[in-house]
């Protein structure tokens, strides 16, 4: 099911646009989820990958620690999961309140597995044709969480080449692109995908966490704080300690 509460904008064509940087002090985010559900996954992490964004996103406190301190005017985020191919969950959604964030979660949480091969370059491919590129004083925002490096894709050739062909094209549109390895993603196509080697812009950075329980939930409040709010410190910290009771409460609510 897909979901959009996007404000209508009429896509404006690329031009010398192209091969750019959108300026530092965007005034709107644009934020894409980008979910494994590959078969190296599993059901049962899949469904605990979700449930960290849905934990999140529905904590009361999301829009003060993040959104709020946030200096853009406007964020909106989106979401996809992605195997063999990609496929949109949530479609772009103003995250103006704890209850349109809660509403995105909602929506996430419904997501179902589907195992299957790795498919990085269509998610990014899916990710760009969504964006609102053209857009003055936007930034673009691209984020990747994976247990591994691609092992299929929609071109002739490797797939770990096609992904990253697809993630340098899509940094030459202006969008930057992040991403979190679970389990001990091979780091060198991590900095790759990131533009960190071989050098690329807008650069990008990488987390890891070891698995998708708490240490991924842990790693993915980081990666809110640093693309939302800018700066780790406070937001992230703040919400962690804030928030950690509040979500074991309902963790422990939904296994009775």
């Amino acid at each position: 099911m897909l979901f959009s509460m996007k404000k209508a904008f009429i896509p404006v064509a690329l031009a010398a646009t192209l091969g750019t940087s959108l300026p530092a002090n965007a005034d709107v985010l644009e934020l894409a989820l980008l979910i494994d559900g590959s078969g190296s996954i599993g059901a049962t992490d899949f469904a605990n990958q979700i449930s960290a964004y849905t934990n999140i996103l529905s904590a009361s406190g999301f829009y003060n620690s993040f959104i709020d301190p946030s200096p853009y005017d406007e964020v909106y985020l989106s979401a996809w999961t992605f195997s063999d191919t990609a496929s949109q969950i949530v479609g772009w959604t103003l995250l103006d309140s704890d209850s349109a964030a809660s509403s995105f979660a909602s929506i996430l949480s419904g997501a179902s597995y589907a195992g299957g091969s790795t498919n990085t370059q269509d998610a990014i491919e899916d990710a760009m044709a969504a964006f609102s590129l053209g857009m003055q004083d936007y930034k673009f925002v691209i984020d990747i969480s994976t247990d591994g490096v691609p092992t299929s894709d929609n071109s002739p050739g490797d797939p770990d080449d096609n992904a990253l062909a697809a993630a340098n094209a899509a940094r030459d549109a202006g969008a930057t692109i992040n991403a979190i390895g679970v389990g001990g993603v091979d780091q060198t196509f991590l900095e790759a995908l990131v533009g960190i080697n071989p050098a690329d812009t807008p650069l990008g950075f990488y987390l890891e966490a070891s698995n998708f329980g708490q240490d991924f939930e842990d790693t993915l409040v980081q990666k809110f704080g640093r693309e939302i709010t800018n700066v780790p410190e406070p937001a992230s910290v703040a919400f962690l300690g804030l928030g950690v009771l509040g979500l074991g409460m309902m963790r422990r609510r939904q296994r009775k």
